[in-house]
């Protein structure tokens, strides 16, 4: 959670400069006080899966998502495009079977990323917005879960990973928010055979707070 914190601040004070050139060149490109504040929290309940030619991951596996939002560019009150640094819990549920077929067994792996999404909003006056982006993310912890085993699964898994996150939500009073986003995930996690192609997906069911 430290490299977190660190991250999350080199990229806050990384955006502020730039962010107050455009105040000064342009008060149409300031967040006004009918949009709500620039800075924000988020956290979310996810809904994730591994998809791809692995044939073992076939469950979904409950995990979160916390961060920061950071408004780096809006036009006023219809657009404006944050970045949302902050880690994801995500991964994938499996069921495997011993050698010579007699004996299954239940599983999970467990990965942690640091995210960095980048996203571009839609707002309706009446609150309704709509999220679309780009969404790197890195590798910082991966477990796999069995029999009440953990294991170390990092040599298994891409470190990088990238993909698309589209949303739809609801903001109360231009300050507090509920959404549904889903990220598609675009790139091969699959660290060991290049022939196997494994892609996140994620459902995450999220509230932001905008101070």
């Amino acid at each position: 959670m430290k490299k977190l914190f660190l991250i999350v601040v080199v990229i806050l004070f990384a955006t502020q400069g730039p962010a107050q050139v455009t105040e000064n060149q342009s008060k149409s490109n300031a967040p006004s006080r009918g949009m709500g504040g620039r800075l924000g929290f988020y956290g979310g309940i996810n809904i994730a899966n591994i998809n791809g030619d692995s044939e073992s991951y076939d469950e979904s596996l409950t995990g979160f998502q916390l961060g920061v939002m950071y408004c780096i560019y809006s036009s006023g009150e219809k657009f404006s495009c944050w970045l949302e640094p902050g880690y994801n819990a995500i991964g994938s549920g499996y069921n495997d079977t011993y050698v010579g077929g007699n004996q299954s067994y239940n599983g999970s792996v467990n990965l942690g990323y640091i995210m960095v999404p980048v996203i571009a909003r839609f707002q309706s006056p009446m609150g309704l917005f709509g999220d679309i982006g780009i969404q790197p993310q890195f590798l910082v912890s991966a477990k796999d879960k069995y029999d009440g085993n953990s294991d170390d699964y990092k040599d298994y898994v891409n470190g990088f990973d990238f993909g698309i996150p589209v949303g739809v939500g609801y903001e109360f009073k231009k300050r507090i928010g509920v959404s549904a986003r889903y990220y598609l995930g675009l790139s091969n996690i699959n660290k060991v055979d290049s022939d196997s192609k494994d892609h996140n997906n994620v459902l995450s069911f999220r509230l932001h707070i905008r101070l």
